[in-house]
């Protein structure tokens, strides 16, 4: 019986040790895989931050848009930085200083950042924009809401957490139908003292035959309709309606 309680007491303290050690290890591969992000980009500290904030709240819909083969290719263990390096690889590829600098028009390289942030930021609206209106709604109007309201919804959500930085992004789900609010929310961006700063809308005129697309802003207290644009079709089902 004694040399049964000495064994249980070694395994008893051999698994303390170890679930002691395991988050140590876990922690010490994540700082290095951190490190190797700072190594093989050129991303700020805060943008780094930024996007793993970013893509933990959205880890789910992410994985949805990236190659698990090439996730898998990294090598990393954790999630989460192998989803910022798959987004900073297939937005700016083998790109050098003097490349990305033409791209964006730009002289001076100590102006040179790319930003994987925004890039995730891109990647949330277009999903808000496709989920509000559902694969029907999408068939009527998709083409026009890509070209004449998605750039123009981005670039206004990239230079509001710009001055305001970011905390959670909510998109159209909800308890209405399809899964989907069917009020004119399609997506509300929130600063990082956790106040609201951006709130994508779209309401229904004229018997649902017209979509007025605009945005409100933090500012004016989310008074004036922004970019306001107007597209006329045929009547249109609830949001988020499938095929």
């Amino acid at each position: 019986m004694k040399k049964i309680l000495n064994k249980l007491s070694i395994l008893i303290i051999f698994t303390l040790m170890l679930q002691l050690t395991l988050p140590l290890t876990s922690s010490a591969n994540t700082q290095n895989e951190l490190d190797l992000i700072r190594q093989e980009t050129n991303l700020t500290e805060d943008d780094i931050q930024l996007s793993l904030d970013i893509i933990s709240e959205h880890s789910s819909l992410f994985l949805e848009n990236a190659d698990v083969n090439v996730l898998n290719s990294y090598g990393l263990e954790d999630q989460n930085i192998a989803l910022l390096k798959y987004f900073y690889d297939i937005n700016y590829p083998s790109i050098t200083l003097h490349a990305f600098a033409v791209s964006q028009n730009v002289t001076n390289n100590d102006n040179i950042q790319p930003r994987v942030a925004n890039v995730l930021i891109r990647v949330l609206i277009k999903d808000a924009l496709k989920k509000k209106m559902g694969d029907k709604i999408k068939k009527e109007i998709g083409d026009e809401v890509k070209d004449k309201v998605q750039d123009k919804w981005i670039a206004a959500a990239e230079k509001e957490i710009d001055k305001h930085g970011y905390s959670k992004f909510v998109g159209p789900e909800g308890s209405g139908a399809n899964g989907i609010r069917q009020g004119e929310h399609v997506f509300e961006i929130y600063g990082k003292n956790g106040n609201s700063i951006m709130r994508g809308h779209v309401g229904l005129e004229q018997n649902k035959a017209v979509t007025n697309w605009h945005y409100h802003l933090k500012y004016d207290n989310f008074v004036d309709h922004h970019e306001q644009i107007l597209l006329r079709h045929r009547s249109l089902p609830n949001w988020g309606t499938p095929n």
